[in-house]
C-alpha cells in the first residue's frame, strides 16, 4: 500500500484512515442535471439523467471552436448551408467527430446517423447505443439554419 500523507501534515494530533474503494465496474449509481436538449434549461431538481447520456447532449450542443474552452469538441454542423446529397455524408462525420471522445472510451457506440430532409431544412436523427445501461438512445437534432436546397 503507498504511503499517503494527510493534508495536515503527520503529526500525533491528527487522525487519518485512508480509505480504500473496490472498483466493481458496475455504473456509479449517480446522475446528471436533467437539461433539457432543446432549451438547454434545467427540467427537474429531483430526477436526472443517465451522465453519458448527458455527455452526448453536451457534445451534441456545443459548436466546435466557438470559444477557447471549446476548441476540440463538439460539432460543426451549422457550416451546411444547404440541402445537397453530400449533406447526410457530412452530418455523419460531424457526429462521428462530436462524439469521438465517448466512442474511444467505450462509452457508447453510434448505431446510425439518418438525416430527414423537411423542404428547406434537415433533421439529424442519432441513434447510440449507452454501453453501461445498455441501451439504445434517440437524439434529434432540428437543424434550422439551412438556407435551402442546391440548384440541380
Amino acid at each position: 500500500m503507498p504511503f499517503v500523507i494527510p493534508q495536515a501534515g503527520i503529526t500525533p494530533a491528527v487522525f487519518f484512515v485512508p480509505v480504500n474503494f473496490a472498483v466493481t465496474g458496475e455504473p456509479l449509481g449517480m446522475l446528471s442535471d436533467p437539461i433539457d436538449f432543446a432549451t438547454g434549461e434545467l427540467l427537474s431538481i429531483e430526477r436526472g439523467y443517465d451522465p453519458t447520456d448527458a455527455a452526448v447532449f453536451t457534445a451534441l450542443r456545443t459548436v466546435r471552436g466557438s470559444g477557447s474552452a471549446v476548441e476540440d469538441v463538439g460539432h460543426r454542423l451549422q457550416d451546411a448551408k444547404l440541402v445537397t446529397p453530400q449533406l447526410e455524408s457530412f452530418f455523419r462525420e460531424e457526429v462521428r467527430l462530436a462524439l469521438d471522445h465517448l466512442t474511444s472510451s467505450n462509452q457508447i457506440r453510434i448505431e446510425s446517423v439518418v438525416v430527414v430532409e423537411l423542404h428547406d431544412a434537415a433533421e439529424v436523427q442519432i441513434t447510440y447505443w449507452n454501453v453501461a445501461r445498455n441501451k439504445e438512445r434517440v437524439v434529434g437534432l432540428a437543424l434550422n439554419q439551412l438556407l435551402g436546397r442546391a440548384a440541380a
